[in-house]
């Protein structure tokens, strides 16, 4: 599962001009292992990141202007993925 709080606490309904961090908490209920996360920025692959604790640089210049929606997915070692945990940005 993911911690949409986690993911959402810096940027959610947020204009940004400059670099931000998204951080992301993907955890698997029913196993110890490793956990990937998958992170899309609209719509496009963006990282996928080793969990269960993981930060993402973004930097809004390599974004176009306007509303911009970043989803995270968590994928555990048995390849199940997770629903998105998503948030948006309004990039300037």
């Amino acid at each position: 599962t993911l911690d949409r709080s986690s993911a959402a606490s810096d940027v959610y309904k947020r204009q940004v001009n400059g670099p931000f961090d998204l951080v992301i908490s993907a955890t698997d209920r029913d196993a110890t292992g490793p956990v990937r996360i998958e992170v899309q920025i609209g719509g496009a692959p963006a990282a996928v990141l080793l969990g269960p604790d993981a930060t993402l640089r973004i930097d809004p210049a390599t974004l176009s202007p306007g509303r911009v929606r970043i989803d995270a997915y968590a994928i555990d070692e048995a390849g199940n993925r997770s629903l998105a945990a998503g948030v948006f940005v309004e990039v300037e």
